[in-house]
C-alpha cells in the first residue's frame, strides 16, 4: 500500500508506537530472564540423580493433589457462600479482531484506490496467459492477503456509510 491506514492524528500515533515499543522491549527482556531462568534450573536438575528427581516428583504430585483434594471438600461441605457481583462489561470483549478494528483504523481514499489498483494487477495478471502462475505465487506467499483487501475495502465503505449521515 502506498500509504500506512491511520491510526488517528499524529499524537496518536507516536504514543501507539511508542506503547508498542515499549511493551514490545518488555516482553523481549521478560523472555530473556525466562530463558536465564531455564538454563539455571535445567544446569541444576542435571546434578540430581535420578532418585532425588523421583522423590521430589513425587512431592509435587502429593502437595499438588492435597490442596486440589481441601478445596474440593471444602466446596462440597458448604462452608463458603457463593455470591455472585456484577463485572464491568467492556464494550469490546465479545467481538472479533476484525470488528475491533474497524472501530480503530482509519482508511484513507487513497488507501482504498492503492488496494482497488492492486486487485486489478491481481485480476489481470490471474487471467493473463504466462500470469496465472506469478498470481499463485502471490497468493501462496502472502496467505490472507485477499482477506485483508477485503477487510480494508469493508472498512472503508462503512466509514463512507457513517459520515454521509
Amino acid at each position: 500500500m502506498a500509504e500506512e491506514t491511520n491510526i488517528g492524528n499524529s499524537e496518536e500515533k507516536r504514543n501507539h508506537s511508542f506503547t508498542r515499543k515499549s511493551i514490545e522491549k518488555v516482553a523481549e527482556q521478560f523472555v530473556a530472564q525466562l530463558r536465564k531462568l531455564a538454563v539455571y534450573l535445567q544446569h541444576r536438575s542435571e546434578l540430581l540423580s535420578r532418585r532425588t528427581k523421583l522423590v521430589l516428583l513425587g512431592l509435587f504430585l502429593l502437595v499438588g493433589s492435597g490442596c486440589s483434594l481441601y478445596l474440593i471438600l471444602n466446596s462440597l461441605a458448604g462452608k463458603y457462600q457463593l455470591s455472585i457481583t456484577s463485572v464491568k462489561h467492556f464494550p469490546f470483549i465479545n467481538k472479533t479482531m476484525a470488528e475491533v478494528n474497524r472501530n480503530i483504523i482509519v482508511v484513507t481514499k487513497r488507501d482504498y484506490l492503492a488496494v482497488q489498483n492492486f486487485r486489478k494487477y491481481l485480476d489481470s495478471i490471474k487471467f493473463s496467459p504466462g500470469g496465472k502462475i506469478e498470481y499463485e505465487k502471490i497468493i501462496h506467499e502472502r496467505a490472507g492477503l485477499l482477506d485483508s483487501m477485503d477487510e480494508i475495502e469493508h472498512i472503508y465503505k462503512q466509514q463512507q456509510k457513517e459520515t454521509s449521515r
